[in-house]
């Protein structure tokens, strides 16, 4: 299992758009990602699950990510977190 902390930079948190480009790019990956933020956590298959954490700018989110693609969702994850997982 691979994890990964990193701080909210979007100014609108963590919403439909981001998550849902962040679960296209991780389809086809063998790998199952899990996202914890506020005490709460939810796998990213469930777009409401995660939106339900109420992930807002300045918040730490925990990714755990564990299926045989662990390095390669990794570095998806870091990439759009660059971009402020907006691409």
């Amino acid at each position: 299992m691979e994890k990964l902390a990193l701080e909210v930079k979007n100014e609108e948190g963590f919403h439909i758009k981001p998550l849902t480009n962040l679960s296209k790019k991780l389809k086809g990956i063998d790998v199952d990602v899990v996202i914890k933020a506020n005490g709460k956590e939810s796998n990213i298959k469930s777009i409401l699950g995660v939106l339900a954490l109420g992930i807002k700018k300045g918040d730490q989110v925990e990714f755990k990510i564990s299926g045989k693609e662990e390095q390669k969702a990794k570095d998806i994850i870091v990439e759009m977190e660059k971009e402020g997982f907006e691409n």
